[in-house]
């Protein structure tokens, strides 16, 4: 079995993770996609298909859902207990520099897009500094469980990545080649052929090891590829590690199968209108103009017929007409009306930022009522991405010998109607009256997104016992102060 296998699951979902990944991608993805979504009419060559293919328009649909809904998630920042936010564990959280709260965005949107996605915690070789590596369902080739003191548990996740291969002779050249990262549990043994890996610290016996496969033409056994390095990666202290530290999120967390996407509904919508869209064009292409028709006139010298104010046509039939062929009937209308009713449709599957707004204010409770189909999946969402960033956080304590504990809480109040002004004065009077207390009055307020997010009742009522004051609790210069600053 070679590296390049894949999990039956993979093979089974790869064409419609790919659709959904084409459709949030837009429409230059979808174009380059050509006739695997945009079949070819009848009777085209090469260039009438590139000319009807690029005619026709894409709508970003599902882009804008998978935004949208990702935002509603996270126009809260993340919360944390046991750590502060300016940790930097948490600023410094992924490969790249993203904090913590950028990888749950990007968990949020992937899982939202293509239904899960994958991060690996690892550390460059030598250093006891862990980072956070994500990677794409699609690169997430292979994986298999094993059941080990009666829970599975992952033993083998298979990674597809890119690396560049630069030339000796060209300084400036580099090609893009494939590699296959191997991550596995090994039995611990004192001496392997492949590495010494060391005696495992947990009662299972395993020890976490990762291999890099690269092409090797000389390589007859493993069909061309070949192990080109293996590690055995350590945490602080030289600790090894019996666990593969993957983490994988879903928008499912119940299962260990890839489950379809929350948006491939709307996504094979979003496909529909945009095949609906270059029939339309097509159509509008060629009745667009009027087109002249001429009998009974005499072919001048050439061929051919020309209009314009300084051209005249000569007949000798006394019965000859000219006009012109102009469409007429139902069929542009027809594909017209298909369109808005594909756009309806995708709004009713999940794309409420696409649906036109009223001019008219709508109650608070309308508002929440035409959300909560988004709300279930969005909640069910966020639970998984709650748990799935915890683990990541776990990881990331661990790898360090941190000795404290520490628990990230995501957002999950998808109500966007903020508190009315109404609302504000009636809370105001009731606490001036001691009908509520100070407590009661600041939770209501923070719920409806009046106070900053991460400011305790306590800090509140400091800032508000020190007066007029900035931002940062300094007490504002007199105005005779700042008429006398000079530049």
């Amino acid at each position: 079995m070679p590296v390049t296998d894949c999990h039956p699951d993979y093979i089974k979902n790869i064409a419609l993770i790919n659709k959904c990944r084409l459709a949030i991608e837009g429409e230059d993805a979808v174009k380059q996609a050509g006739e695997v979504i945009l079949p070819k009419l009848g009777g085209m060559d090469y260039h009438d298909y590139d000319a009807y293919k690029n005619r026709a328009m894409f709508y970003t649909a599902a882009y804008r859902t998978v935004k949208g809904l990702a935002g509603t998630i996270m126009r809260k920042p993340l919360t944390y207990k046991g750590l502060e936010e300016d940790d930097e564990i948490l600023a410094q959280a992924g490969i790249d520099g993203e904090s913590l709260n950028s990888l749950a965005g990007k968990a949020c949107e992937e899982t939202l897009g293509v239904q899960r996605v994958g991060f690996l915690i690892d550390a460059p070789e030598g250093s006891q500094t862990p980072y956070t590596a994500t990677y794409l369902t699609e690169n997430i080739t292979n994986w298999r469980y094993k059941a080990i003191d009666g829970k599975k548990k992952l033993i083998m996740v298979t990674l597809k990545e890119e690396y560049e291969e630069w030339s000796d002779s060209d300084f400036f050249a580099a090609e893009k080649k494939v590699q296959y990262r191997v991550l596995k549990l090994m039995v611990s043994t004192a001496n392997s052929e492949a590495v010494n890996i060391p005696a495992a610290i947990g009662e299972t016996g395993l020890v976490y090891v990762q291999e890099v496969w690269r092409e090797d033409p000389t390589d007859t056994v493993n069909d061309g590829w070949s192990v080109y390095s293996t590690t055995v990666p350590t945490m602080a202290g030289n600790r090894p590690i019996d666990t593969i530290p993957f983490v994988i999120i879903t928008s499912d967390p119940t299962s260990l199968t890839i489950q379809k996407s929350p948006v491939l509904d709307l996504v094979n919508v979003n496909m529909s209108h945009y095949r609906t869209s270059a029939d339309l064009e097509h159509g509008r292409h060629y009745t667009a103009l009027p087109t002249p028709w001429a009998a009974g006139f005499d072919i001048p010298e050439g061929g051919k017929l020309r209009i314009g104010g300084s051209t005249a046509w000569i007949a000798q039939d006394p019965n000859a007409k000219a006009s012109y062929l102009e469409f007429s009937g139902a069929g542009l209308a027809s594909l017209e009306k298909a369109m808005v009713s594909k756009e309806k449709l995708m709004a009713t599957l999940g794309a409420r930022l696409l649906e036109q707004q009223t001019l008219d204010s709508e109650a608070a409770e309308t508002v929440k009522l035409r959300h909560q189909g988004e709300s279930s999946v969005l909640s069910t969402l966020a639970e998984s991405v709650e748990s799935g960033i915890n683990q990541v956080l776990a990881w990331l304590m661990l790898w360090k010998s941190e000795g404290k504990e520490a628990i990230v809480s995501i957002n999950k109040d998808f109500n966007v109607v903020s508190i009315s002004p109404q609302m504000v004065v009636a809370l105001m009077q009731s606490y001036q009256a001691s009908a509520i207390s100070w407590n009661t009055l600041f939770y209501n307020l923070k719920k409806g997104e009046i106070q900053e997010p991460n400011i305790t009742a306590e800090e509140e009522m400091e800032r508000i016992s020190a007066g007029p004051t900035s931002l940062g609790g300094v007490p504002m210069p007199e105005a005779n102060e700042i008429e006398d600053q000079t530049v």
